[in-house]
């Protein structure tokens, strides 16, 4: 007993929240220039890109993101090119018209700008090429949305959590909000939508007992595939797509950002934890420096992540 008065007491307790993970207000500075170049040949459509700077994220046909014969990764060049077979294996259909006598294929190709995650700078393209009977070519292209609702999930943490200790357990809970810090819940948003994270305890003792941290956050598709995007320090990794968060008081937390999601993936999922320090005086010891951090751009990590979501395969 005597030590409690001499050592500073420390409790750490580990929360885990599941949510939608979005795109922090910073911007890749790049952009497609005018509308792609698209060339139909008797085996390929092919689409050329030209962006203001070097290009390093993926184009890919809509749906075979993880396909190499229907994806290509940029190289850095401000010219990108990707071919498209005619046959069905990338997503191209086939329809034959009558008037005039022919066939159509048609297929959705996506640029993304980042090398991971679709954000609102990204773009989508319906690919058009119509071959007349007598083999005459035409081609052209136009720009589509590329907005679909994403479902947001917040979770709130009320559970027996293991503390060491026996002083009763803060309730925290993960909110996503529409206008701020003071907005309201949020269901659904799209892809470019602002929205504010915000993470909250409460503690029968007072806050000004804890100090808290929210670190090892990852962001997964739900099919075992994740990066983390603020490490243990409680650093971002990649400031594009979740800046530093930003600390209201002792046990607050929050950042906005913007809405995005995995390539070809309508859900993602959003897992932290948060460090919860008791100490004898709070004075001057919950202040968050991250200075130290020496922040990246696209400096995630990859990790394995749980499988949240059972995957079917149909097999023709």
């Amino acid at each position: 007993m005597n030590c409690i008065h001499s050592l500073r007491a420390l409790q750490m307790i580990y929360l885990l929240f599941y949510g939608i993970i979005t795109a922090a207000t910073a911007e890749i500075k790049n952009a497609i220039k005018g509308l792609p170049m698209v060339t139909c040949g008797d085996d390929w459509m092919v689409m050329k890109v030209d962006t203001d700077n070097p290009f390093s994220g993926h184009i890919y046909t809509k749906g075979f993101f993880e396909d190499e014969s229907c994806s290509v990764e940029g190289t850095r060049r401000s010219s990108t090119e990707i071919q498209i077979p005619l046959t069905s294996e990338c997503g191209t259909r086939r329809r034959r018209m009558v008037s005039p006598r022919g066939l159509l294929l048609d297929v959705t190709v996506i640029v993304m700008f980042h090398r991971l995650f679709l954000t609102k700078i990204d773009r989508s393209y319906h690919l058009e090429c119509f071959y007349v009977q007598y083999d005459t070519e035409v081609s052209q292209s136009y720009d589509v949305s590329i907005v679909p609702s994403v479902d947001l999930k917040s979770s709130n943490v009320n559970e027996d959590l293991h503390s060491k200790g026996s002083s009763p357990i803060p309730t925290c809970k993960y909110e996503v909000l529409h206008g701020g810090p003071s907005g309201s819940a949020l269901k659904y948003a799209k892809i470019g939508d602002i929205v504010y994270h915000k993470w909250t305890c409460s503690h029968s003792e007072g806050e000004r007992g804890m100090c808290m941290t929210v670190h090892s956050c990852v962001v997964d598709d739900g099919r075992g595939r994740g990066q983390q995007l603020i490490d243990e320090r409680g650093c971002t990794r990649d400031s594009f797509i979740l800046d530093n968060l930003e600390y209201g008081s002792y046990l607050e937390a929050g950042q906005s950002s913007n809405v995005f999601r995995f390539a070809d993936r309508p859900t993602v999922f959003f897992s932290c934890q948060i460090r919860l320090e008791r100490v004898e005086d709070t004075e001057d010891k919950c202040a968050h420096d991250f200075s130290f951090c020496g922040l990246s751009s696209s400096s995630t990590r990859s990790i394995d992540a749980p499988l949240r979501i059972k995957v079917s395969i149909i097999r023709n």
